[in-house]
């Protein structure tokens, strides 16, 4: 009951088998060559069996060579063992199909004399009992398990290693099962081989294929300018990494100097505050100088008509005593004032030229030419007014002033004498008060009055001038505070600015860091990986789909095993089922 079970199941592997390859009657001639081998692989039968259009069959028995053929090697826990020795045993097992092809030629492939093999896709099975074996594995292929039992398919190419020339694909041309069993029998190897590895159809994908090839050199030439814009990249990072630390390095340079500049504007917009609040005292005293000036003028005018009267009543002197007394007083009183108000518009002008010196001291020479320029104008003329009331002498005693004021000190006493009859003043000298006074009106009060007129015009330029200063002053300040103002929000831009550019320069560094990545990612990857490729397209790989082309010519070719003729659409497959292992019962083995 289990031998009639046994072949029922290998029955049905058969039929998986076949249905695996491809279909039986789409063909006008089909041949299948059964062929029996022992344990080791070695064949001892072969039938061929031929079905034909019409639907007949034959039978013939052969032992012409067959195109492939197999050894079966045993091993139990790494140890190689013969099928008799292995029967019964436990342990880990191994067995190893091994192909091999014999339909060897030598074709051209682009000009080369090349080896290549008909082309066999050969599958592998076997079932496996679950009750004494588990942890069953197969080598290219694959396992199924219904639970009692395990079914085992693997799968081979003999001979397309060496036809298709590969060297980084494994195309096996052997089937490896393992198990661990405790007491190992095995049913019978069941293999299927079949020249129909490629089809017809196939031809138009190796058409597309070589439409791929002229894809493979623009892949190649647009890595290369990729890998180039990645070179440009890095050194254009570079340069844009250095050249923006040395704008950073200039930027903190600028910062300092806004800085600077914002502090050291500030004492200066100061001193032209206080100039300009200062322009305004000189403009007042200038104006109480011109002033004075003209009372002064107007006082001289009035002396000199005063000794023009004096000089006149002088032999009137008892009449006009008190008149020439009171004239005497006024005329001192006017001095006096003359040489106040001489004085105190000496120091006005000597304070406001020194305050226009510290001015200019303070100014551009570049960018504030014109207000150095009015400055120095306005102290030419004040050193002119100055030099006119230096011409007075009033502190020289021998001056006209002095003399005058000696006069009239003179005068006065001989007006007013002792009160004796040997003293009686002014009788005695009105002669020398008469004198007196011409000489004081001839060569003090007249030239006087000429100086004063300069002095006059000279204090009213002043006035004008300061007036004018006064003007630019004013704007100046305004002008001072607005470039205060441009000066801080430069101070706080230059601080923003700089902060920024730290950022940017941060920002380029991890530019010009990704752009050397990139760079040199883009360049492994055109090196180790797009060049290899296209170089392993355009070498190995159109190799390859001319040795295909190659090949399914010589699959279309195989029709037949038996005649040696090309056939008209034949189709041709091999079955190789190997003896089964089975342990010695009643003192032999039963292995058929």
């Amino acid at each position: 009951m289990n031998k009639i079970k046994s072949k029922l199941i290998a029955g049905g592997l058969l039929v998986s088998f076949l249905a695996y390859t491809s279909p039986v009657l789409a063909y006008a001639k089909d041949e299948t060559v059964y062929t029996k081998v022992d344990t080791q692989g070695d064949s001892y039968r072969i039938i061929v069996s031929t079905q034909m259009e019409d639907g007949t069959h034959t039978q013939e028995e052969t032992d012409k060579k067959l195109p492939i053929t197999c050894k079966i090697k045993y091993t139990l826990n790494g140890k190689e063992i013969s099928a008799e020795e292995l029967a019964g045993k436990s342990g880990k097992v191994t067995i190893e199909i091994t192909y091999t092809n014999h339909e060897k030629h030598i074709v051209n492939v682009n000009g080369v004399a090349t080896t290549l093999y008909t082309p066999f896709a050969v599958a592998t099975g076997v079932i496996v009992d679950n009750e004494a074996n588990k942890n069953i594995t197969v080598s290219k292929g694959k396992v199924m398990n219904d639970g009692t039992k395990t079914i085992v398919v693997g799968m081979a190419m003999p001979g397309m290693q060496e036809s298709l020339g590969l060297s980084r694909i494994d195309l096996p041309d052997s089937v490896k099962i393992t198990m661990e069993t405790t007491n190992f029998e095995l049913s019978n190897i069941f293999t299927i081989a079949t020249p129909k590895l490629l089809e017809e159809d196939d031809k138009e994908l190796l058409k597309e294929i070589d439409e791929i090839y002229s894809k493979v050199n623009t892949l190649q030439s647009s890595s290369n300018q990729i890998e180039k814009g990645a070179k440009d990249l890095k050194k254009g990072t570079t340069t844009y990494y250095q050249k923006s630390q040395e704008f950073n390095q200039a930027m903190s340079q600028v910062q300092k100097g806004a800085n600077s500049a914002n502090t050291e504007y500030a004492k200066l917009n100061q001193g032209i505050a206080s100039l300009n609040a200062n322009s305004g005292t000189l403009n007042n005293g200038a104006k109480q100088v011109s002033e004075g000036m003209t009372a002064m003028q107007s006082g001289l005018q009035t002396i000199s008509t005063k000794l023009g009267q004096l000089e006149a009543g002088s032999q009137s002197i008892s009449v006009g005593a008190k008149q020439i007394e009171q004239g005497v007083t006024v005329a001192q009183n006017a001095a006096k004032d003359v040489t106040t108000k001489v004085l105190t518009a000496k120091a006005t002008i000597q304070a406001t030229i020194q305050a226009n010196n510290q001015t200019i001291s303070t100014l551009n020479p570049t960018t504030d030419v014109e207000k150095i320029h009015a400055l120095q104008t306005s102290n030419v003329a004040l050193q002119q007014s100055l030099s006119a009331l230096d011409s007075l002498a009033i502190d020289d005693p021998t001056s006209n002033l002095a003399i005058l004021n000696g006069s009239l000190a003179q005068v006065k006493t001989g007006i007013e004498g002792n009160g004796t009859v040997q003293n009686p003043g002014l009788v005695v000298g009105s002669q020398t008060v008469s004198q007196g006074i011409s000489q004081i009106k001839k060569e003090g009060v007249d030239v006087l009055a000429s100086q004063t007129t300069k002095l006059v015009t000279g204090s009213k330029q002043l006035y004008d001038g300061t007036k004018t200063l006064k003007q630019g002053t004013t704007v100046l300040e305004n002008g001072s505070s607005q470039m205060q103002a441009g000066l801080s929000s430069l101070q706080s831009g230059t601080s923003q600015l700089l902060q920024a550019n730290n950022q940017l320069t941060d920002g380029a560094k991890t530019l010009q860091t990704g752009a050397t990545t990139l760079a040199n990612g883009i360049h492994t990857f055109n090196e180790e990986g797009v060049k290899p490729i296209c170089n392993y397209i355009n070498g190995d790989l159109r190799n390859l789909t001319k040795r295909a082309e190659k090949l399914l010519d010589l699959s279309n070719e195989y029709q037949s095993f038996m005649n040696s003729e090309k056939e008209e659409n034949g189709e041709v497959k091999f079955i190789i089922m190997s003896d089964s292992i089975k342990k010695e019962k009643e003192g032999k083995e039963q292995n058929k």
